[in-house]
């Protein structure tokens, strides 16, 4: 069983360390569909997720090491307790529904993606704010007080919000917003 998959039917006090490890034991899937403004599509805009699959700009990262590195790919898998730089969320936001692992913004969508705000609210309520990178990447290293799992998240940009609509037990966003989407995703974050 996937991670990814959301349980919030119960809230579970856990250590950073012990998140991911949690994560393992998911039980069923929670919607995953997200909402911006109030709508599946986004208010009346056009399905971020119709669009092909395609990387605009052409150009895909290689190397690593910054926190613009490897766009798409799930963070925690390298991040993780033990293993560097560690983060207990973290995941990358794009600004259409489908694209390849590791693609780069194109400078357009460096400038709407380096605007953007992710938000997570853990089950005590408590709100953390990571900002994304021009990137599309957003990480959160291990806060001092433990998160309070599930967790909800919605990114917000331009006045507008898009809202996951299930709770999660993992904070490795990638590992299910993937380019074809994964356990119950329709693909990648987008922005709203």
């Amino acid at each position: 069983m996937h991670p990814c998959l959301g349980r919030s039917a119960r809230a579970a006090f856990v250590t950073i360390g012990a998140l991911f490890a949690f994560a393992a034991a998911c039980e069923a899937p929670a919607p995953l569909e997200t909402a911006a403004s109030g709508s599946a599509s986004g208010g009346g805009e056009p399905d971020p997720w119709a669009a092909p699959d395609v990387c605009e700009g052409g150009s895909y990262w290689s190397g690593q090491g910054t926190k613009d590195m490897s766009p798409g790919t799930p963070c925690i898998g390298c991040h993780g307790p033990g293993q560097g730089t560690e983060f207990v969320l973290a995941g990358t936001v794009f600004t259409t529904g489908h694209v390849p692992d590791a693609c780069k913004a194109t400078p357009a969508q460096q400038g709407d993606l380096g605007q953007a705000h992710v938000f997570v609210k853990d089950a005590a309520g408590v709100v953390l704010t990571l900002p994304v990178w021009p990137s599309g990447n957003f990480m959160q290293k291990p806060p001092a007080a433990p998160l309070v799992l599930p967790i909800t998240a919605w990114v917000a940009a331009g006045g507008r919000e898009r809202h996951m609509l299930g709770a999660q037990m993992s904070g490795d966003c990638n590992a299910c917003h993937t380019d074809g989407g994964d356990a119950g995703t329709r693909g990648r974050i987008v922005l709203p």
